[in-house]
């Protein structure tokens, strides 16, 4: 039987974590950028210490604007759902990762935060993004016009891949043990 932990103890739980991980050092990296710590020994933010949170979402939305597209004609976002960092500046800078890609979940969140991004700033070319994001997946990934179901998204792609039409488990595990990253070729996902 499942308990579900009160709020109480879920937040003991959190500060006993907390207390018994052990402390970051300047030597630590962190998402690919070095650890820097106050003089307190506390993390710093790596935008800056005065950074403001117009700042954090100026920069977030610039890489988004800067993500390169791929072999495949799109930015990496649309058919990939993890990135590789920049790596010694390699050419290498926010490729994919071979892994199912959840378009449709990360599309309506994309939409979401651009038309509140928007709101806020004031920056067109966010809602260009989120434009361009939601054409790909009505042209390509929604079940066909035919289906009981019909121009429903589909909720996972194949990595790389610029039509969705679900997640294919056996092509990144034995095809006898599905390994969960999506599930299969014309599945709609109706969970996700």
């Amino acid at each position: 039987m499942i308990q579900i932990l009160s709020p109480v103890f879920s937040v003991l739980l959190l500060i006993l974590c907390c207390v018994l991980e052990p402390a970051a050092s300047a030597a630590d990296r962190l998402d690919l950028r070095t650890v820097q710590l106050d003089a307190q020994g506390k993390l710093l933010p790596w935008s800056g210490s005065d950074a403001t949170y117009d700042r954090v979402l100026h920069l977030a939305w610039g890489l988004l604007k800067r993500v390169p597209v791929q072999s495949n004609g799109l930015p990496t976002y649309l058919t990939y759902p993890r990135f590789v960092g920049t790596s010694g500046g390699t050419d290498r800078f926010l490729s994919g990762i071979s892994w199912a890609h959840n378009p449709a979940g990360l599309i309506a969140m994309l939409t979401d935060s651009a038309l509140a991004y928007y709101g806020y700033s004031g920056d067109v070319a966010v809602l260009t993004l989120a434009r361009v994001a939601l054409e790909q997946q009505l042209a390509h990934g929604t079940t066909p016009r035919d289906y009981a179901w019909a121009s429903i998204p589909y909720a996972s792609s194949a990595p790389g891949s610029t039509t969705y039409q679900g997640g294919d488990d056996t092509k990144f595990c034995n095809p006898a043990v599905p390994c969960g990253r999506g599930d299969g070729v014309g599945i709609i996902e109706p969970d996700k």
